[in-house]
Order: structure tokens, then C-alpha cells, then sequence
């Protein structure tokens, strides 16, 4: 079977994303870039260029407004669903914060949803130093494309922008975020396209990734020497991307990849398998694939996917079928969990939110630090 995938960027960062990942070695993955920017646009290198909303916005951009981003991917719906149009694997690219990345990437994710698509975005999260009203666009953003996708992955820009040196340029900065961005989707499209120890096929994938609405875990690990498996592992544990405190250490559903040169054994493979599934869970469904890389001789490299169903607005993803499993009877309780910290501020749900070095003051500190309350 051909699979059809597609790398789609949105606005100007994801724009600016996939056109720095087309130097990256993702093969011949067909890509795309759709903006209300018709000047961003000229100067973007991606040979296929949408300018959406131009009867909106005139060709200026959205000023910043999510809900004009809305309208102007909704006034050029034809175009845009002929875009994802028989696509079994759709990659979204984009910033949130601003207005086209957060009103127009949610909107190609429900377009690209109902059809057959899976589909997993990666999305860019604001500077705290970008202040809080935008950090709430970008929140509120996440929240309407995770509803729409099998996997929406924040990237939040703090987090990454410790990765560099203080004497980075801002080009280096965003590049950082730019790797993680390739990692993913490199691994991801290796299973399915790569003759491997364990291949997976689509229907593994979209199994795997069947909730939607819950929050996405994405780690990447690399290793390499004479115990590459473990090293491999030491380092994805290093993740910066697995350390935000709101990640649930367990899963829902699971989609490892694990890739390695000719001399990665199966044994070695399922050692790797133990410790993740141990570590990250995946209750529901775990899909594992095995890729063998020539260019990955003595090195190792480990892709960990998982989704969480954290009740409230989570929701089988589009044409899918379940058993549903009994819920355990019994009087313990192991963890005092919630629907999200974004639903938690009380009093304060209102107002403005009040930010310091990226944490939301007003949720409770055990909340924020992902404390576990035991009884």
C-alpha cells in the first residue's frame, strides 16, 4: 500500500518550520504552507503557497486574531479540504498565540479529522516573556486542536529555549524547536515506511492514537557505543519534552519507535520495549515498531507518542470501534486527578492569568507541580 502523508505548515512560524525542514532529510514527504500573509508567503521557500482569507484580510494577516483565522480557513474550506484531500497521514505545523496559527490550524485539523486522515500537529507555545493574554489565545488554541487531531504536541518555547547557549541567535533558538518537530515526524513516517524487525501499518497507528481531545506525551531519545539500547533510553528520559509537570507518566494509547542499525537484536529491542511500556504505560493500546537504518550503525534512536484520555472533552478519534472495559470496583483511590489545570482556577476562571517563569499562580501548586495526592 502507498501511504499518502503530508507535512501542511500554517502561519507564519509554521511557515517558517517547514520550510526549514525540507532541508532536514524527510524524503520525499509532499509539503505545504497555507497564511493570511501574502508577503510572508512570497518570501516563503515551499513550492506549494496558500494564501487564505484574502477577501478577509486583504492579504495583511489577521493582526493577531484567532477568530479571523477561523473565518478566513472556513471562507476557503473547498480549497482546503481538496489540500487534505485523500491524505492517510497529515502533519501540522504552526505556532499558536497569534491568529492564523490558532484560529485556522484547528480548523484544517476537523477538515483533515472527518475524512480518513490521521492526524498529529505539533504546535509551537509562546515565550512567557509574550505576556499572558497570548499564552491564553495559545491555550485555548491547544485545547480546540487537540479535540480535532489524534495527537497535538506542544512545544513550548521556554522549555526549549533552555537547550541552548545564552549566545544563541534567535535563529538557533527556533531551530531547536524546528529538531523536535523533524524527530517526530522522521521516526514517525520511518515505521510505517521502513522495512523493519516489527512494521507497523496505519491501522496500528490510528489504533494507538485513538483518543482525541486528551493530551499528547512525545519524547525522543538517542544513543550510541557499545550499549546504544541503554543509552538510548537514559537519554530519552533527559527529554526536556517529558518534563513539563502536566504530563500524566501514564498513557491511554502508546506508539513507540524504536530505530537502529543492522546489528540491533530483537532481544534488545524488547528490553527497550519492557522499560517504556513500564515507565510511560499505554492501558489501552501500545503499537511498536522496529526500523533497521544503515545509517544507524552502532547508534540507536527511541520515539515515544502517547495520548492520554483526561476525561472531560476527550473522545474516540473519528471512525473508530471499541470495546469498553469495566471500571474497577472497589473502595481505593490511587491518585486525587482532575479534568485539567486550564478548568481549576475558581475564583480566578475570569480574569487575566498571572504568569511567572512560564506557571499559572493562580492553579494550586499541586497542580502545577503534577503532584500526586494519595489515599
Amino acid at each position: 500500500m502507498n501511504i499518502r502523508i503530508k507535512i501542511i505548515g500554517v502561519g507564519g512560524a509554521g511557515s517558517n518550520a517547514v520550510a526549514r525542514l525540507n532541508t532536514a532529510g524527510l524524503g520525499h514527504i509532499p509539503t505545504a504552507v497555507v497564511n493570511t500573509d501574502a508577503q510572508a508567503l512570497e518570501t516563503c521557500t515551499v513550492d506549494q503557497k496558500y494564501l487564505i482569507g484574502r477577501a478577509l484580510t486583504y492579504g495583511l494577516g489577521t493582526g493577531g486574531d484567532p477568530a479571523k483565522g477561523r473565518d478566513c480557513a472556513h471562507a476557503e474550506a473547498a480549497l482546503l479540504k481538496e489540500l487534505v484531500d485523500e491524505v492517510d497521514l497529515l502533519f501540522l505545523v504552526g505556532g499558536l498565540g497569534g491568529g492564523t496559527g490558532s484560529g485556522a490550524m484547528p480548523a484544517i485539523a476537523q477538515m483533515a479529522s472527518k475524512g480518513s486522515a490521521i492526524v498529529i500537529a505539533f504546535a509551537a507555545m509562546p515565550f512567557a516573556m509574550e505576556g499572558g493574554k497570548r499564552r491564553q489565545v495559545a491555550e485555548d488554541a491547544l485545547s480546540e486542536l487537540r479535540r480535532h487531531c489524534h495527537a497535538a504536541i506542544a512545544l513550548p518555547n521556554d522549555l526549549l529555549l533552555q537547550q541552548v547557549g545564552q549566545e544563541a541567535t534567535v535563529l538557533e533558538a527556533f531551530k531547536q524547536s524546528d529538531q523536535w518537530i523533524g524527530r517526530g515526524i522522521g521516526a514517525i513516517t520511518a515505521m510505517l515506511l521502513k522495512p523493519g524487525l516489527m512494521n507497523l501499518d496505519l491501522a496500528n497507528v490510528r489504533q494507538a492514537l485513538s483518543i482525541t481531545g486528551g493530551r499528547a506525551l512525545f519524547g525522543f531519545g538517542f544513543g550510541t557505543g557499545q550499549d546504544a539500547p541503554q543509552a538510548a533510553l537514559n537519554n530519552l528520559m533527559l527529554c526536556p519534552l517529558l518534563q513539563t509537570p502536566d504530563l500524566r507518566s501514564h498513557t491511554d494509547g502508546l506508539l513507540v519507535n524504536i530505530l537502529g542499525g543492522p546489528e540491533l537484536s530483537i532481544h534488545a529491542v524488547n528490553e527497550m520495549l519492557a522499560f517504556i511500556t513500564e515507565k510511560f504505560g499505554g492501558r489501552e493500546n501500545v503499537a511498536v515498531g522496529a526500523v533497521v537504518d544503515e545509517r544507524y550503525r552502532e547508534k540507536v534512536g527511541v520515539c515515544v507518542l502517547g495520548v492520554t484520555d483526561i476525561g472531560k472533552g476527550a473522545h474516540h478519534a473519528p471512525n473508530q470501534k471499541f470495546i469498553t472495559k469495566p471500571q474497577k470496583d472497589d473502595d481505593s483511590q490511587d491518585e486525587f486527578t482532575f479534568v485539567s489545570k486550564g478548568q481549576l482556577r475558581g475564583y480566578f476562571d475570569k480574569t487575566e492569568r498571572n504568569y511567572f517563569e512560564g506557571e499559572d499562580l493562580d492553579v494550586p501548586t499541586y497542580l502545577r507541580k503534577g503532584i500526586k495526592i494519595n489515599f
